[in-house]
């Protein structure tokens, strides 16, 4: 799945002091959101390049923390009473984003940002879907990793691999710090 012009134009490129990864004001904003014990819900499609930056991400994460990293695919809305039913009300979600940013550039939105354009690989939009996490008290958020290549057979490229894994370590270290168990 690629979102396209999700980031409603109030929300500042993230990632312009850095050519790809985390930059200082995503790590900044990640920091300042944290404050509890949290998920992470991977989606795209493994076939398309770029596009498994959040299946990538989550895989990374899955060999640490196998309990608190989802991998959704393409079908987030198949995981929602699974996301809604864990005691973690903050979620963060891992995707590939088309757009005009820098390939590997990470940007943080809440869903409540996102277009309500639907998406053409869910038969739910994530607009959609952040009703049932809102009525379920879960704060959701979509860290988004700039695209470059999502054509079929394609390979995740070196600037969206850096960035996943990045992301991932991100994660993986915050969860350290809240003594999380696997």
């Amino acid at each position: 799945m690629i979102l396209s012009d999700i980031i409603n134009g109030d929300c500042p490129p993230y990632g312009r002091s850095r050519r790809w990864g985390l930059s200082l004001s995503v790590l900044n904003e990640l920091n300042n959101i944290i404050d509890r014990d949290f998920i992470v819900v991977g989606i795209g499609n493994e076939l398309r390049g770029d596009d498994s930056a959040g299946i990538y991400t989550v895989k990374k994460g899955m060999e640490t923390y196998s309990e608190k990293f989802i991998n959704a695919g393409m079908a987030i809305e198949n995981h929602i009473f699974k996301i809604t039913g864990r005691d973690e009300n903050l979620v963060f979600i891992v995707d590939a984003l088309s757009g005009n940013g820098e390939t590997g550039q990470i940007k943080i939105a809440t869903l409540d940002k996102l277009d309500s354009q639907g998406i053409s690989t869910h038969s739910l939009s994530l607009k959609m879907i952040n009703r049932f996490f809102k009525e379920a008290g879960k704060k959701v958020y979509l860290a988004g990793i700039q695209a470059s290549d999502t054509s079929i057979g394609a390979c995740i490229c070196p600037q969206v691999k850096k960035s996943a894994d990045e992301l991932a370590e991100f994660f993986i270290g915050k969860l350290r710090g809240l003594k999380c168990t696997n």
